[in-house]
């Protein structure tokens, strides 16, 4: 009997062994995974990128400057619209008034100013959009390296659809958080 019970607790003593060095690994397991995934969440990874389409047309001052040029736009459309209404009225009366120099003189002369007109605001039309752009795209580079520095990234790449990334796995696309980055700043927030 006292046999028994010795040999009893020596079972009992080799069961809790393993039962401990079982638990031991499980809790050693489970802190290394818990240390992974900490260490994931909390690190970035070194190369990143960037959707340029999107980015662009989802920062704010790119709205307010195609709002301002819009604007600019109709004005000028306004100015036209006004000047071939008057070429109009000009054609309406020499066709009334055969003959008549002046009004000949006149609608030439009209028809000459449209003409500088229409020219002129085209070339001033792409050149206001192309100084937007060149201002829209050097405040998103200042916000990116601001993002890259702030977020330790070591590359931020710019994926624009012309073939320079081929491809880039989605989990390291930060176009959203760069575009809520740049009109947080930009809206000085």
């Amino acid at each position: 009997m006292v046999r028994k019970n010795i040999y009893d607790l020596k079972k009992s003593f080799s069961s809790m062994k393993i039962s401990h060095i079982v638990l031991g690994v499980l809790i050693g397991v489970a802190l290394t995974l818990s240390g992974v995934a900490m260490y994931k969440a909390t690190t970035v990874s070194e190369v990143m990128y960037v959707d340029v389409p999107k980015l662009f047309n989802s920062f704010d001052l790119k709205k307010d400057l195609s709002v301002k040029l819009e604007g600019v736009m109709t004005r000028r459309n306004e100015i036209i619209d006004s000047l071939q209404t008057e070429l109009k009225l000009l054609e309406n009366n020499l066709r009334h008034e055969q003959g008549s120099d002046q009004i000949m003189q006149a609608y030439i002369k009209k028809k000459e100013e449209l003409a500088v007109h229409q020219n002129r605001f085209a070339e001033l039309n792409a050149q206001d959009a192309q100084k937007y752009d060149e201002q829209i795209y050097t405040q998103i580079n200042q916000y990116i390296s601001e993002y890259g520095k702030e977020q330790k990234c070591r590359f931020i790449l710019g994926a624009n659809g012309n073939g320079s990334m081929l491809y880039a796995n989605q989990d390291n696309d930060i176009t959203d958080e760069v575009i809520a980055y740049a009109n947080f700043k930009f809206n000085g927030e």
